[in-house]
């Protein structure tokens, strides 16, 4: 038993395979004096099917170097693992290779083992292992993304997020920001926060049906007190705006039967907007039009007679 010396030309070919040069491998295979001796030959074309392999795991291969190896699998001198001649097979869209890989798989099938024999030397009775065609370690990690909503996270559990989109969560942490003293609510549903019974008579039925699913992005309101004093509404684009022109003169009309102003944002990049700049919005837009309004007496005192 021993090792087998690795000719100067068998180590050449190695190192240009190493060193990702696909172009200098194939002509120095092609065209190599080894073809004549029996002795590198499978260890030579188990050498190019190496070769194969690591270009097909690269990334965009080039179809020039893939029809240089389909043509040197097709004249029988490459050997290369099924799956791989499959492969190349379907990227070349070669009927012919589609057959070598069917005829890999009828032998495989037909052989009692699944793992490869060792190659007999020719200088020896005894059965000697070949030195390591090309020593490398890969490491493959395999994600498949697809872009994913706001909500992608909660696929583990019923739990879900409070806010709907990116732009619904910097709105609200602006405005704790810019009013502390005040509670700003995501996604609150508007009959919570006013008496729909009185507006009834007021609304089409139209106008009914949506108020009683309305659910704003924010709306803020007094601590303790629990007084909404300002509901804030996320529009979209140009083209959704023009659209729904009826729904936006219908949410005035609502929220003026309430009697709770109604801020209607649209950002031309909801993905991208961030705290500050909703901060300065709001001190620009909000803040001077925000009224906390009045009550007859604070709801937090004993109960009492009031006026009727």
């Amino acid at each position: 038993m021993f090792k087998r010396e690795v000719s100067p030309e068998v180590r050449r070919l190695q190192n240009l395979l190493g060193e990702g040069d696909h172009v200098g491998f194939l002509e120095s295979f092609s065209g190599g004096r080894w073809l004549h001796l029996a002795a590198d030959r499978d260890f030579l074309r188990a050498l190019a099917g190496e070769g194969l392999c690591i270009l097909l795991q690269g990334k965009d291969p080039s179809r020039r170097l893939m029809q240089r190896y389909g043509d040197l699998l097709l004249a029988g001198l490459v050997r290369a693992p099924v799956e791989t001649v499959c492969d190349l097979a379907n990227r070349l869209r070669s009927s012919r290779l589609l057959e070598v890989a069917a005829r890999l798989r009828s032998k495989e099938l037909r052989s009692p083992h699944s793992t490869t024999k060792p190659i007999e030397h020719p200088d020896s009775d005894q059965f000697a292992p070949l030195a390591p065609i090309f020593q490398v370690r890969r490491i493959v990690q395999s994600t498949f993304m697809v872009p994913g909503r706001m909500d992608a996270s909660d696929l583990l559990s019923a739990r879900k997020s409070v806010f709907r989109t990116h732009q619904e969560r910097t709105l609200l942490q602006a405005l704790s920001l810019r009013f502390p003293g005040l509670m700003a609510l995501p996604n609150y549903p508007l009959d919570q926060v006013a008496d729909l019974n009185r507006l009834q008579h007021q609304l089409d039925d139209e106008a009914w049906l949506y108020v009683k699913r309305c659910r704003p992005a924010a709306i803020l309101v007094i601590p303790d007190e629990g007084d909404p004093i300002a509901a804030f509404d996320l529009g979209q684009d140009e083209i959704e705006v023009s659209a729904t022109r009826r729904l936006d003169q219908m949410k005035k009309r609502i929220f003026q039967a309430i009697g709770l102003p109604l801020f209607r944002f649209r950002a031309e990049s909801p993905d991208s907007i961030t705290t500050d700049e909703w901060y300065a919005l709001l001190t620009d837009e909000v803040l001077p039009k925000l009224d906390t309004g009045f009550r007859l007496r604070k709801r937090s005192v004993t109960y009492g007679f009031v006026p009727v």
